[in-house]
């Protein structure tokens, strides 16, 4: 009975370690669909990018949670590998997430902007 709280933090790192992973692949996913798909996209599009963006913001704060909870379970963890990496990453994934999707949305609500033709003082 005295290994039962190893095991708990045991899982809990395995726990946080798996969600750490899922969102920084979330994170990687959502912005090389934009990279992708972003000649092509139009407005029903943006509204349909926002799928990974919604998914990869709940990954990252289910990374959180699970850090912190990892960091409650052991104080001294915070400063190890999982509980760390599952704040950090987690924190900026979640921020990252309406960062990307609005720079997206911008790119693609900007394009052909560069081909209008605006006529000057200068010109007869």
């Amino acid at each position: 009975m005295g290994s039962d709280p190893e095991v708990s933090l045991a899982a809990g790192r395995v726990f946080a370690a798996r969600w750490t992973q899922i969102a920084a692949g979330l994170a990687v996913v959502h912005l090389l669909l934009w990279l992708l798909l972003a000649s092509g996209l139009r407005e029903p599009g943006v509204t349909l990018m926002l799928v990974p963006a919604v998914a990869q913001a709940a990954a990252g704060v289910v990374a959180v949670v699970a850090g912190v909870r990892l960091w409650r379970g052991d104080r001294a963890g915070l400063m190890r590998g999982p509980a760390l990496a599952a704040v950090l990453v987690g924190l900026v994934v979640t921020i990252a997430a309406p960062v990307i999707w609005i720079g997206g949305g911008v790119s693609v609500s900007l394009r052909g902007l560069d081909k209008i033709d605006i006529p000057s003082f200068a010109s007869p």
